[in-house]
């Protein structure tokens, strides 16, 4: 079968788009490889990581230790880092910055409390202490003195319990410069991502082809919501919000609402609409970020201990996503939508291999396989969304072109008699509607044609047509049902009006008719209901014909 045009151009602008991927990855590569290591735009001091040996120490144990790292505290007892500082090792720097996970943390200096980043967020609901930057100025007298971090966990997790945090020494400039630089490259498409969401969505609501408005909504609510986690992820957002509760919060919700968004887009998908499962797997997913959320706010269990749901409910968004892939790859839409199909793939690959990662490599530094899925899908699919929306519009377009001509008049851009015959279907199924015809038939039309030429007639033709469109555009519909014959058609309106703007017809075709010789219109006028259209319209050409006989008659 011979490739449609549409086919060509999606065929050469996905090679394109291959290419155009291989070559930033080429380019990403080298820069990577090629780029000055000791050139920066701007000058700021280097944050070092202490290096130092910590004594760490826990209900009855103790060891020695370079952070970061784990220990086995099943307990949840109070963890103690402890260290010398030397200001000859430390150098420039007069503060330290840490990450806690879930833990209230104290630091001391020879045993007084320098900080405390206080009791757990209980409000609005409990969501335990959240895990954040910490960063605490020593001032320039720190030399030889010890500092002691005291950790309290908030729950008997491994990952939390059994946590121990790097701990960076330097200045608060070079704290942000470190966070920044870790977070860019998640950084810039979380932002995108954003962006992206927003463009999606106000084309869903205004812009884009009806039967895309849906698939683009909630294609832009996935993408907000993606770009949204991964920005609050790169913990750049709490260095510069005071209202910390609401980054715990939006992390959570961000998160549980990826997979269920989803869904919902795949479900706009006529091929996807009728799968059970994908719906029953909708449901589930709002319910169970609504049964978090009670949980949350009556003490239950906080949102963090609540997790693990989450990644069972993204487990199964990832086999229903299989399932749904599986059974419809031989259908014959499947063929046009190569780019959805091989998005989701990308997607369900990228979140079986996170997964995997998460549970057997490193539960620390995991998501940078998901988010790398989850813009690559977006990218492709957003993008064959946006290019069917423009075809089928322009198709619409082609359409509302066709229909228009197929219903006006050429000349004259009135309606035309098939476009007479569909209002009469239309007024004939309401039976008892009231309706008057006035038919209108142009004298003249001859004389001027053989003394003139036709396109002098024809001008005429589009006169007569404009000032019947003028005289009875408040009452009624005009038609040029024949050469030099109109109609005008109305519904529920009353005799003197209608009589009032065949008055004013009148009075425009005398005005004209002091310019053009021979030239008037004849009209006859009839009413009944609806039902009887034929009926009236014959009595209303027969008055036409006996006035034009009248004017005949008059002029001889």
């Amino acid at each position: 079968m011979q490739e449609s045009k549409d086919d060509k151009k999606r065929k050469y602008s996905d090679r394109a788009f291959g290419v155009l991927g291989i070559l930033f990855l080429i380019g990403f590569i080298a820069a990577c490889l090629c780029r000055p290591l000791d050139y920066k735009g701007f000058h700021i001091d280097q944050c070092q990581k202490m290096e130092d040996t910590f004594t760490v120490s826990w209900g009855d144990q103790e060891t020695k230790t370079i952070l970061p790292g784990m220990i086995d505290n099943p307990d949840r007892e109070n963890i103690y880092l402890t260290t010398v500082l030397h200001k000859e090792i430390l150098g420039k720097g007069d503060s330290i910055l840490f990450r806690s996970r879930q833990s209230r943390a104290k630091v001391y200096l020879d045993g007084d409390l320098i900080f405390d980043s206080g009791e757990a967020f209980t409000k609005p609901f409990p969501m335990g202490y959240g895990s954040f930057w910490k960063s605490l100025h020593l001032g320039e007298n720190y030399d030889g003195k010890t500092l002691t971090i005291e950790l309290q966990p908030g729950y008997d997790l491994a990952a939390v319990s059994g946590y121990l945090p790097g701990v960076y020494f330097g200045t608060q400039a070079s704290f942000i410069s470190m966070i920044l630089e870790r977070a860019v490259w998640s950084l810039i498409p979380s932002l995108i991502l954003i962006l992206i969401g927003i463009y999606d969505m106000v084309h869903g609501l205004f812009a884009i082809h009806r039967k895309k408005a849906g698939q683009m909504l909630f294609l832009g609510l996935f993408a907000a919501d993606t770009g949204l986690w991964m920005f609050i992820e790169c913990h750049v957002l709490e260095l510069f919000m005071n209202n910390l509760v609401l980054g715990i919060y939006l992390s959570y919700l961000t998160y549980g609402l990826m997979p269920v968004l989803l869904v919902r887009f795949l479900l706009s998908y006529e091929e996807f609409s009728d799968k059970i499962y994908l719906k029953v797997l909708y449901l589930l997913g709002i319910v169970l970020n609504l049964v978090q959320l009670v949980f949350a706010a009556t003490g239950i269990c906080s949102q963090f201990e609540s997790q693990w749901t989450n990644r069972v409910y993204l487990s199964l968004t990832v086999l229903g996503l299989l399932a749904a892939l599986f059974s419809i790859h031989k259908i014959e839409k499947a063929q046009k939508r190569k780019t959805l199909y091989s998005g989701v793939l990308i997607l369900v690959v990228s979140t079986i291999l996170e997964l995997g990662y998460f549970v057997f490599v490193n539960k620390e530094n995991s998501g940078n396989i998901l988010r790398f899925g989850l813009c690559l899908f977006i990218f492709k699919v957003g993008i064959d969304v946006v290019r069917e929306g423009k075809r089928l519009r322009r198709e619409d377009f082609e359409k509302e072109i066709l229909q228009t001509m197929a219903y006006t008049d050429g000349m004259t851009h009135l309606g035309n008699r098939f476009a007479y015959e569909q209002e009469k279907t239309r007024l004939e199924k309401q039976e008892h509607t009231p309706v008057i015809i006035l038919v209108a038939d142009m004298n003249g039309l001859k004389h001027a044609n053989d003394n003139f030429g036709h396109a002098y007639g024809d001008q005429i033709i589009c006169k007569t047509a404009e000032l019947l469109e003028e005289s009875f555009r408040d009452v009624g519909k005009c038609y040029r049902i024949g050469g030099d014959e109109f109609c005008v058609l109305a519904e529920n309106v009353s005799r003197p009006v209608f009589e009032e703007c065949r008055k004013t017809m009148r009075e425009n075709v005398m005005k004209i008719s002091n310019d053009i010789k021979v030239y008037s219109v004849a009209s006859g006028v009839a009413e009944g209901e609806s039902g009887k259209i034929d009926d009236i319209f014959r009595e209303a050409d027969n008055l036409m014909y006996d006035c034009k006989k009248a004017m005949k008659a008059g002029r001889s």
